[in-house]
């Protein structure tokens, strides 16, 4: 469930913070696809690992609760 959670909270946070999905996926030294496929809803769409998950909130200044829509 909270995985269905975090594509819509890792937008909201990342337009709040004024980053285009191309500045984060370099923020982040990944393929920008790969960063466009974790925003993704249905059959495109990838989860990060605990480690990409945790520097994505250091990033955007969230806390992983907030982007798995426990807070």
């Amino acid at each position: 469930m909270a995985m269905k959670v975090f594509p819509k909270r890792l937008k909201e946070a990342r337009n709040n913070k004024g980053l285009t999905q191309k500045e984060m996926s370099l923020e982040l030294n990944i393929p920008y696809d790969t960063y466009l496929s974790y925003e993704a809803n249905g059959v495109r769409r990838r989860e990060p690992n605990i480690e990409t998950i945790s520097k994505i909130a250091d990033i955007l200044g969230v806390s992983v609760d907030f982007l798995f829509g426990r807070e």
